[in-house]
């Protein structure tokens, strides 16, 4: 069985401005990733955090917690980068040396089983080094940074890179992997229901992954709706599905879950819409729209909100 205390989770924590203030206060990813990590690991992991333009709320919860180690942009001696990828290169960089194994996982993702680690750590190889999240349904063939697993020596055999690719953060990975020859370990969809074709996944029955959880849900799969304007009924729609299921996610965590795998009836489409519509309305940030996309760099909406 792997030991805990050899594991490292790295995460990046922030705010923007689509998530702060009340809305976040009452959907905290911080403490409902730390609730679902104490509740599906054995004690002793540690979680190595960049709090990235993160509250002062949000940022005491981390500090409260004895399994977090956390760095935060407003520390001076705290390097800023532009894309929040630069952050998951710097946390491997300060842990490949005191930990076996690294998982990053995003700030909208949690295990949903217990023995996850030894699930993912255990069958961890020379010949297949890396276990990672694939968004089959987002059009992807390469691996997906919201959940990767993998050993400290092998970061430090194949200095794996989370630079933005052609796709995403983390897609050179397992471009590197294919290129040599090498196997990763795919976790694919898992869903029963699926209320969004790519938000509240399930993955490998094992692991959950929001999307956009604290960001508009700009994705590929819906950027014919977005280029053509944010204030489209189009993408108002989309708005309205996003906000209900980041609701139904952290108000009724455990019957969600259930609900995404089978276990309970879905809500209908109709309910969905019109609580997630009714969210909508309540978040003024809606009003004016900016775009704040940082792990995709430049695109027709400019570069994203400047760092505050």
């Amino acid at each position: 069985m792997i030991d805990p205390g050899e594991v490292a989770i790295l995460v990046v924590h922030g705010n923007g401005p689509y998530y702060e203030g009340r809305f976040a206060l009452e959907h905290s990813w911080p403490e409902l990733q730390m609730r679902q990590l104490r509740r599906h690991t054995p004690p002793g992991f540690t979680m190595v955090a960049v709090g990235n333009r993160i509250m002062p709320e949000h940022e005491a919860f981390l500090r409260s917690c004895r399994e977090v180690e956390i760095h935060c942009t407003h520390d001076p001696a705290m390097p800023l980068f532009k894309e929040i990828w630069r952050y998951r290169n710097w946390l491997v960089e300060q842990t490949h040396e005191r930990f076996r194994y690294l998982i990053t996982l995003d700030s909208d993702a949690f295990p949903i089983t217990d023995g996850w680690l030894d699930r993912y750590l255990e069958g961890l190889s020379e010949r297949e080094p890396v276990a990672a999240v694939q968004r089959l349904e987002n059009g992807d063939t390469h691996s997906d940074r919201s959940f990767m697993a993998f050993s400290s020596r092998a970061w430090r055999q194949h200095r794996f890179d989370f630079a933005n690719g052609p796709k995403d953060a983390g897609c050179r990975i397992s471009a590197y992997l294919d290129s040599r020859g090498l196997s990763w370990r795919r976790l694919t969809r898992s869903n029963a229901w699926n209320p969004h074709s790519l938000t509240a996944g399930l993955y490998d029955s094992a692991i959950y992954h929001h999307a956009a959880g604290g960001r508009l849900p700009l994705y590929r799969i819906n950027q014919a709706i977005w280029r053509e304007g944010l204030d489209t009924p189009a993408f108002e729609t989309e708005l309205a599905i996003h906000n209900a299921l980041l609701d139904a996610i952290h108000h009724d965590t455990d019957h969600f879950l259930d609900q995404l795998q089978g276990r309970a009836a879905p809500t209908s489409r109709e309910a969905l819409l019109a609580g997630g519509h009714e969210i909508v309305r309540a978040r003024p940030e809606f009003a004016e729209p900016l775009f704040d996309d940082r792990d995709r760099g430049p695109n027709r909406f400019g570069e994203g909100e400047p760092r505050r």
